[in-house]
């Protein structure tokens, strides 16, 4: 069986409100860098990634 590759993912969180349901940070793998934006209020929640990468 081979082995599965493997990349290690750093993230950066820069914001973050429990008081209005925000987290925002930073993904940086390998050569690939995104900006994410979690919301999230009592049982629902929304992920948002911006298309493209920096």
């Amino acid at each position: 069986m081979s082995r599965l590759p493997n990349t290690t993912a750093h993230v950066r969180v820069y914001f973050q409100s429990w008081e209005q349901g925000l987290l925002a940070g930073e993904v940086e793998a390998s050569r690939f860098r995104w900006t994410f934006q979690w919301h999230f209020c009592g049982e629902s929640w929304k992920w948002s990634l911006p298309w493209g990468a920096r």
